[in-house]
């Protein structure tokens, strides 16, 4: 999706609804990060919010993690985390 905006004279740009639509952007709870690129483009990313992280982890599997004393994981006493942390 391709989209054209102009910036304010407030320094203002308004991402098209279509867009804000498309990708949940909420009025005034969606924040950005801009980054500047070695070639001077610029690059706008949404911070992750609560319920990004909550997507993200819903998965994760939730026990209690044993580890070895040379630090690895006991698998045997954590196979969830194990077969999450080595399988994905």
């Amino acid at each position: 999706m391709l989209a054209t905006v102009k910036m304010s004279s407030k320094g203002q740009i308004v991402i098209p609804k279509d867009i804000r639509k498309k990708y949940g952007y909420e009025d005034r709870l969606t924040e950005f990060v801009i980054t500047e690129n070695e070639d001077g483009s610029l690059n706008l990313r949404k911070v992750p919010t609560r319920f990004d992280w909550e997507k993200v982890l819903k998965d994760t599997p939730v026990e209690v993690v044993r580890f070895n004393e040379d630090g690895t994981i006991d698998k045997n006493s954590s196979p969830n985390f194990y077969d999450w942390m080595v399988n994905g």
